[in-house]
Parts: C-alpha cells; structure tokens; sequence
C-alpha cells in the first residue's frame, strides 16, 4: 500500500521499498510542479565525475524515441513517451511540459521539472554514468536523486550500486494516473554489467532494463 503523509514530510526510499511497491501518494494539482534534481559530490576520477538526469515522459502530446516507449494507449495512437535529457531539454510551456536544467560535467547538480500534472501520466526519473567515465561504481559519485512538489514533500533515493561497470540507474516512477492525487514509488533497478543499453518504459507505467537506445557520447 501507498504511504500517506502531509505537506512538508519526508522520506527515503532504498532498495527495500522498492522490491515491496511502496510509494507516497500526494495531492495532484494541475498547477503544480514535480521536481527531481540529482546530486552528485565526487567520481572515479579529478576529470572522470560526470552523471546526467534522465527523464522519460509519458503523455497524450509527447513525441516518442526509438527504444523510449513500448506498447501504445487504448485509443490513443499518439501517446508516446519522450526521453527529456542534456540533447533534449523539454519544456513547461508545451509539450512535453517537462524541463532539464541542463548538463553538468563536473559534480554538482542536475534538474528537471515537472509541470502540467493532470495531463501526464507518467514520468520515470534515471541516471546514467557517462561511459567516458571509465569503470566506477554509481556509489563512487556519493549521489543521490531528491524528488519534491511545490507542497514541499520531499522523496530521496541514494544510489547505493558498487558494481564498477553498471551504467544506469532507474530511480523512481511518478504515476499520475490516479484521481486521488499522484504516487512517487522507487524503481531502483541497475543495467546488466558492461551494458550501455538504456531502459524502456512502457505505456502502462512498466519499467525495463537494458532495451533501450544507448547515449554513448555526450
């Protein structure tokens, strides 16, 4: 079951809640914003520390990648998902109403925002290790993803990983679908070792490892 919990609270999600499908339900306001910033303060090495925020977007208006989007809406032929990332920044003010900060390559902080919530359905945060990096474990960056609204409810996943040759990390779900109010639930799952192919997600809100596109240069 969702866990429920007022405005201003917190919570740590990690591998445990997880693998049980718990989540934090919130109020859904259509003018409200959803955001998940990754940080990051360190890397494998002085010039090898560069993570980036990935956003994938599920919505009536949003325009499908190769590989982003398995299986099509009821009805709704042109509901794709859209990968919003450092080379497809997005935006609020239209379609896909999803926003990047833009890259970082050096440790520090990357972005992206979420608005127009009654007309998304899903929105899957991840994060990738550069592949120009070298081998280094995802914990090695001492990172973590924080995703909070304009109510001030606050979620966070750390990324926990020591495996050296793991690229990518999925984060957490935002399902928007229910009337009630939206449902933040984590996802953490890793790629295959040595594989630089970048997950899918599908129309229905599932998640999968290892069948998508790969971003091998920035």
């Amino acid at each position: 079951m969702p866990i429920n919990f007022e405005k201003r609270s917190g919570v740590i999600l990690d591998k445990k809640s997880a693998g049980e499908g718990v989540g934090v339900q919130l109020a859904k306001k259509a003018s409200g914003l959803v955001t998940a910033e990754l940080r990051w303060r360190s890397g494998v090495g002085a010039k090898r520390s560069d993570l980036d925020l990935f956003g994938w977007v599920v919505g009536p208006d949003t325009r499908g990648r190769r590989g982003g989007l398995k299986g099509m809406f009821s009805g709704m032929s042109d509901g794709m998902a859209e990968v919003i990332y450092h080379k497809n920044l997005g935006s609020l003010h239209e379609a896909p109403h999803v926003e990047h900060s833009g890259d970082s390559r050096v440790p520090g902080v990357e972005t992206i925002r979420v608005g127009s919530l009654d007309v998304i359905r899903y929105v899957l945060f991840g994060v990738y290790q550069a592949f120009g990096n070298g081998a280094g474990s995802l914990k090695s960056f001492d990172a973590h993803v924080v995703v909070t609204d304009t109510e001030g409810n606050e979620t966070r996943v750390n990324l926990a990983e020591s495996h050296p040759n793991r690229y990518w990390v999925t984060v957490a779900l935002v399902d928007f679908t229910p009337p009630q109010g939206y449902v933040v639930r984590p996802v953490e799952q890793y790629s295959r070792p040595g594989t630089e192919k970048s997950p899918v997600l599908y129309a229905d809100g599932r998640v999968a490892m290892n069948e998508g596109p790969r971003y091998l240069l920035k």
